[in-house]
């Protein structure tokens, strides 16, 4: 949930877009291999071999234990930094990050000044407690597109499908499935 976000803060405006939409892209071709090493493992191993279900495992860990050792050479988020008070810190991100360093860059200063503005705004503007959800009719309306609209995702079945994947995949290769 949380990796569009850091990802489009890291990013230039200029391929926000671009690398977001890969992200979401490469989640799906994720899908996909899953969904075809789960049928694969299926078919090709023994009911009875514990290999079905350790090979899929095990291949999900390698990329995953590449990420996590990975993921301590990644930057903090410069507006996380600066929102705790690491201001200099957060500004130097941002400058090792678009301008080769330097933090007199012309977009580097606006970037870092708009973050400020941001970071003020939501300490000045934000909920005290989650009382305030229901107090005003737009932040209601708010909360409840955002269940609405998870609940309604959650509605298309795609987890009950993933879920069932091994069960569809017999059916399919059974060829008294449809009897």
């Amino acid at each position: 949930m949380i990796i569009p976000l850091y990802q489009a803060e890291l990013a230039h405006p200029s391929i926000r877009g671009r690398i977001t939409a890969l992200q979401q892209f490469m989640l799906g071709v994720g899908a996909l291999v899953a969904g075809w090493v789960s049928y694969g493992t299926y078919i090709d191993i023994a009911n009875d071999n514990s290999g079905q279900w350790r090979i899929p495992l095990g291949l999900q860990l390698l990329p995953a234990i590449a990420l996590g050792a990975l993921i301590m050479l990644f930057p903090e988020s410069p507006r996380w930094l600066i929102d705790h008070g690491r201001v200099d810190e957060g500004l130097q991100t941002l400058a090792k990050l678009h301008a080769h360093g330097n933090t007199e860059d012309p977009w580097v200063r606006a970037e870092y000044e708009q973050i400020q503005e941001a970071i003020t705004f939501e300490h000045e503007h934000e909920a005290k407690s989650y009382f305030e959800l229901f107090q005003s009719r737009s932040s209601f309306r708010r909360l409840l597109l955002c269940c609405a609209l998870q609940a309604s995702i959650q509605m298309t079945g795609v987890s009950a499908i993933q879920y069932y994947s091994v069960t569809i995949y017999g059916k399919i290769v059974s060829p008294h499935a449809f009897r």
